[in-house]
């Protein structure tokens, strides 16, 4: 009888300790941030595909001051907000642009830079060389940026291009005439022009200012907090 006594004891204890809350310092769970590892000095991959970059940086910050770990994961830029809005990652960055439209479903952090939307052209007699010029020509923007809003409200009447055939890049259609001008953020028009091989004209006048910030969803107060402190931090 002793011993069954003290075997219920036992198990009642068991019961006890698996029904307690996780102790200070216990594994919590991963931090879960989409990317699309396309925009250095931002979020690309480093040696042996290791994420680098200053959204990086920051992640890791803000992660440490909540104790959990960053695990990175890598979605086409179009699929990063409605991830985020869908509860299927914690956070999104990629050089994401704060639009009233795109926080009508995620919340952003505090901007971590401020940029420019411009367009490239080619450099030669007769290429356009000012957005005026663009009206009634081709201009490649990729579908789901911030790009493509702000090349429709400032060259309303140019022909836009959303779709690249193929496995055609913007740098090879703008090289060969298939497009007349490429709108993009202006921090990564050097890049453009590096992985291209070639030098397009950087339209002096912007289409937009843009500020870049991190996505999560509306709910998510604290990693929104950790974000803000991590990116104030950097000033």
């Amino acid at each position: 009888m002793r011993r069954h006594v003290l075997l219920l004891a036992f198990l009642a204890l068991l019961a006890l300790g698996a029904c307690r809350a996780p102790e200070a310092g216990a594994v919590s769970t991963p931090l879960l941030v989409a990317s699309n590892f396309r925009h250095p000095p931002f979020s690309s991959r480093g040696p042996g595909g290791r994420p680098v970059g200053i959204e990086v940086e920051i992640l890791d910050v803000a992660a440490r001051e909540l104790g959990r770990e960053v695990e990175w994961i890598e979605l086409p830029f179009g699929e990063l907000l409605a991830a985020v809005s869908e509860g299927d990652v914690d956070v999104a960055a990629a050089t994401i642009g704060i639009t009233p439209e795109r926080e009508q479903s995620v919340a952003f952090s505090l901007p971590y830079f401020e940029t420019t939307i411009v367009a490239l052209a080619r450099i030669g007699d007769g290429e356009p060389k000012t957005l005026d010029a663009l009206s009634g020509r081709r201009v490649g923007t990729d579908r789901g940026t911030t790009a493509v809003g702000a090349a429709a409200a400032r060259v309303p009447d140019a022909e836009r291009v959303l779709e690249r055939p193929g496995a055609s890049t913007w740098a090879e259609l703008l090289s060969t005439g298939a497009v007349d001008a490429v709108v993009l953020d202006r921090s990564h028009a050097e890049k453009f022009m590096d992985d291209a091989g070639t030098r397009f004209h950087v339209i002096a006048e912007p289409l937009k200012v843009e500020r870049f910030a991190v996505a999560v969803h509306p709910g998510a107060d604290a990693l929104r907090a950790a974000l803000d402190a991590a990116i104030a931090g950097r000033d």
